[in-house]
């Protein structure tokens, strides 16, 4: 049964600026999500939703993502465990399901293995250890080969549908609504 809380933006300093979270209940015990690599926090809102009515789920934009910090460096491996644990101990969480996506499911397996005092369990969703080269090269053309502007959400959507075919169309509008902000006449990644 899915929880009547509505989600709540909520911001988390970190010594290069702030990391945006999204708060789903504030009940029971800390369910943390990260997402993938060309995602941002709401990718996990039906699960996130649904997990709320047991736990309190926060999802993080990921830095570089979202509305959280952009910084021009500081994307290793540990920045990212760095905003994970920042993010726990601003919710005062000795310890949490950690869960993720891709880059998210890296970020949640390497926290687990480095701080399993703080992992009560680990949830990786279409990750492992090793990653062929091509994989990493395909990831490079769709991302450097994605329209920097879009002059409309329907034009989002389109780009999307064509990007990820096998998507849902809910889950492609939450990737445009919270993936993309307006400039001028246009919308640009965020």
């Amino acid at each position: 049964m899915a929880s009547p809380f509505a989600y709540r933006d909520r911001w988390v300093d970190v010594p290069d600026g702030r990391l945006h979270v999204v708060e789903w209940s504030s009940r029971g015990p800390i369910v943390l999500l990260t997402h993938g690599i060309t995602a941002q926090a709401h990718v996990w809102d039906p699960i996130a939703q649904r997990l709320s009515a047991a736990y309190h789920v926060l999802s993080l934009d990921q830095r570089g993502h979202g509305d959280s910090l952009k910084p021009i460096t500081g994307y290793a491996l540990d920045d990212y465990l760095a905003d994970m644990l920042a993010v726990l101990d601003a919710f005062d969480a000795e310890r949490a399901v950690v869960g993720g996506h891709s880059l998210g499911g890296r970020n949640a397996f390497a926290f687990a293995a480095r701080h399993p005092a703080r992992a009560a369990l680990m949830v990786a969703v279409e990750y492992g250890p090793w990653i062929e080269r091509r994989s990493f090269e395909q990831l490079d053309e769709r991302v450097l080969n994605a329209p920097e502007r879009l002059p409309s959400r329907q034009a989002a959507l389109d780009y999307l549908a064509s990007r990820y075919p096998r998507v849902t169309p809910a889950a492609l509008a939450r990737r445009a609504d919270f993936g993309l902000l307006p400039e001028g006449s246009a919308l640009v990644w965020k």
